[in-house]
């Protein structure tokens, strides 16, 4: 599963030592900016994915209780993994910890990567 895989890689960033380590998570970071391999599975849907950049971990206060906050990936994770899900979306990966308002709005405004826009022909 994606959770299995995100683990391993969060236990890969953390083994090595001081330098190939910062190496490592450099390059696990970049790979998550470029392809979208945040993996968001409902049991009979089809897997939404994401890019880090289109993520976040949970929402400011100026959300609690909007649709931006159900999108959080707190709430698609279980509850017994997020720890070390936080982590490495947050520390690893360098998805946005707290969504606020003004950053959601700013995240919509943005226009599509070129390869975004040919992505449906």
């Amino acid at each position: 599963t994606a959770i299995a895989a995100y683990r391993h890689l969060m236990r890969c960033c953390c083994q090595v030592e001081e330098e190939p380590t910062r190496r490592v998570q450099a390059e696990v970071a970049n790979a998550f900016r470029e392809e979208a391999l945040i993996v968001l599975a409902k049991e009979g849907e089809q897997p939404k994915r994401l890019r880090a950049e289109e993520a976040y971990w949970e929402v400011a206060d100026d959300l609690v209780g909007s649709k931006a906050e159900k999108m959080a990936l707190k709430n698609k994770y279980p509850a017994w993994d997020q720890w070390v899900l936080r982590s490495f979306f947050v520390e690893v990966v360098g998805i946005t910890e707290a969504m606020d308002r003004e950053s959601l709005q700013a995240m919509l405004r943005a226009p599509l990567r070129d390869e975004d826009e040919g992505a449906g022909q």
